[in-house]
């Protein structure tokens, strides 16, 4: 299962991916850790918080977070003990 979330400036770009790993990948669970909408403000911090509780209690096997600064998440991700988050990113 992967575990996903994002802040508001993130919210198309995960809602595309939910679409996407639905469509193409039916047997893969995907757990939405929020935000609800792009108007819904939240703390980068308090997703990757969420995301990667997921993953440490084995809830989710990997997880997928997204930020408008794209590094941000990454980096509060990283703060959790065994937790290994890459920026993976494209320009367009």
């Amino acid at each position: 299962s992967i575990a996903i979330g994002s802040d508001h400036a993130g919210y198309s770009l995960k809602s595309q991916i939910i679409k996407y790993l639905g469509e193409k990948y039916k047997l893969i669970d995907v757990q939405d850790f929020g935000t609800s909408s792009e108007e819904a403000r939240v703390d980068y911090p308090d997703i990757a918080s969420s995301v990667c509780g997921a993953i440490l209690s084995g809830a989710a096997d990997r997880g997928i977070l997204l930020d408008g600064a794209g590094v941000a998440s990454g980096i509060a991700a990283n703060k959790f003990n065994g937790i290994r988050a890459g920026v993976v990113h494209d320009h367009f």
